[in-house]
């Protein structure tokens, strides 16, 4: 019990006087065998720690002679040779002879043993605390210590006497009997397979269960034995459970007929929209310009009832249509009909038009003047009939000032929209 009191030593200083504060400082004289001469007594000892001299130096200014570690900060000396080989083949024994070490040996030689040996109280390498001779370490790390690791006699493992209870609940190697009694015995990490294919104690589902097989769960062993028993009754269940299938199949089956011709339909339709949706996108067409000039407006003003065709005609995505311009003594008339056009019977009917005639101001004093249509619907029947003629503006004369007459003439823009 008294090895638990003892402290660590760092053996290679057992052999130095212990000065302030723990410091190690010369060696101790109590460990020479050989007595010393008077003179050699005070040649050899440090004036400061009063121990054999080690490593002595001299201080440069006031000759005094100590240890190396004796020495003060910013202190001027050198070292003292012949001294040191003076001290070093002086004769000692080990200062741990009272614990029962034999070493005889030179004072300059010391440390160097204690550094091994075995006398020396040291504490335990792996971790618990104890200290002990360090001649005793050894069977103490090899036996005894609750640090050291011995292998588990299952896994092999090296595990610490401390943890090997808590490794043996967790080892997949220790050998188990089976947890259900089955009498198998076999290693941990297999018992989950085993439990999962092959115990017979295992229950386990009858593979008719969902084909409502009443037993559900039943153990391993007595599976075959159920089987056999119950065949007829299981095939009539599956025979059962596939008709209800069939039935059910049969009903998707229709379900899936009546969508495929819902959809069918819808493609149709879907199909007739786009063939709708494509021709009136070919026959959507942006404004279509035309520039209509009437030159020698002041002549044809003084005429009654005069219709100009000039640059009257066009024709927009086939359709083919006519302005006319008539002037009698008060007012000029502007009018729009669409004209019998070749391949009509072709095309689109009925479709609607509106047309949109600006009269062009040459210095933007009065501003452009708008006559714009209704929207017509023209009908492949009517196509050349007089009744789609449209009066499309009607202004007295007198509204035609210079402003609007460049070079003797006034001139139009029309866009016509087909829809």
């Amino acid at each position: 019990m008294a090895l638990n009191i003892l402290v660590s030593e760092k053996g290679r200083d057992l052999c130095r006087v212990r000065g302030e504060g723990g410091k190690f400082l010369g060696f101790r004289k109590d460990i020479l065998t050989e007595n010393l001469t008077e003179r050699d007594n005070t040649f050899l000892s440090c004036t400061r720690c009063q121990g054999i001299l080690r490593e002595a130096c001299i201080s440069t200014t006031s000759g005094e002679q100590f240890c190396s570690c004796c020495s003060k900060k910013g202190e001027q000396t050198h070292q003292n040779a012949h001294v040191s080989n003076t001290v070093f083949p002086l004769k000692c024994s080990c200062p741990l002879f009272n614990r029962g070490c034999d070493w005889l040996g030179k004072l300059g030689e010391c440390e160097n043993h204690l550094d091994l040996c075995g006398h020396v109280h040291e504490k335990c390498k792996l971790g618990c605390d104890i200290v002990l001779p360090r001649h005793e370490l050894s069977s103490h790390i090899r036996e005894e210590c609750t640090f050291r690791k011995i292998p588990c006699e299952h896994c092999q493992r090296g595990i610490t006497p401390y943890d090997m209870l808590n490794h043996l609940e967790k080892c997949q190697k220790i050998p188990l009997s089976c947890e259900l009694g089955c009498g198998i015995i076999l290693c941990r990490e297999d018992m989950a397979q085993h439990l999962e294919e092959e115990c017979v104690e295992k229950k386990v589902e009858c593979p008719f269960r969902k084909y409502k097989c009443e037993v559900g769960l039943i153990k391993r062993k007595e599976l075959n034995q159920h089987l056999k028993e119950k065949r007829t009754e299981h095939t009539e269940l599956k025979l059962s459970a596939m008709e209800e299938i069939i039935m059910q199949q049969s009903k998707e089956t229709e379900l899936v007929k009546a969508e495929t011709e819902q959809l069918t339909h819808k493609v149709e339709d879907l199909e007739i929209e786009a063939r709708e949706l494509k021709q009136t996108l070919l026959f959507i067409t942006k404004a279509t310009k035309l520039e209509w000039r009437i030159n020698n407006i002041e002549n044809i003003m003084n005429f009654k009832n005069l219709t100009i065709p000039a640059q009257v005609n066009f024709q927009v995505a086939g359709y083919l249509f006519e302005l006319q311009f008539s002037c009698n003594i008060a007012t000029m008339l502007i009018e729009f009909y669409p004209r019998d056009g070749r391949g009509y019977q072709n095309l689109k009917w009925p479709f609607k038009a509106e047309l949109v005639i600006h009269l062009i101001c040459h210095n933007n004093t009065k501003g452009t003047k708008e006559f714009r249509s209704e929207m017509i619907e023209v009908k492949k029947e009517d196509y050349r009939s007089s009744k789609l003629k449209i009066k499309l503006a009607t202004f007295p004369k007198s509204e035609i000032t210079d402003e609007y007459v460049k070079e003797g003439g006034i001139e139009f823009e029309i866009f016509l929209f087909l829809l």
